[in-house]
């Protein structure tokens, strides 16, 4: 007699084991990402730290990061971060993102 209402019980729509949809991870819109190619240009000349916030405007990055020799950086990719790769004396030598 147990076994009958357990398994009624176990019939009922919340026991079903339906996930449903595999949701997609939302995607950060086009405008919000980084685009490294407007400050190309300014490869070869010094980080200066007060142009650090309109290089970071004009490539339209939420999020900027200086990486200086010898620095210890994760791995993690962000589409919305601009990297600016200096050298010792503060020099850009590369433009990135991610």
């Amino acid at each position: 007699m147990m076994s009958a209402g357990l398994v009624l019980a176990c019939s009922l729509p919340g026991c079903a084991s339906n996930p449903g949809p595999a949701s997609t991870p939302a995607q950060p819109e086009a405008a919000a990402q980084c685009h490294a190619e407007a400050v190309q240009a300014r490869v070869g000349q010094m980080a200066a730290p007060d142009q650090l916030e309109a290089l970071r405007q004009q490539a339209s990055a939420s999020v900027l990061r200086v990486i200086k020799p010898g620095d210890a950086v994760t791995m993690d990719y962000n589409i919305t971060r601009l990297n600016l790769e200096v050298d010792e004396t503060g020099v850009i030598k590369r433009v990135s993102c991610g």
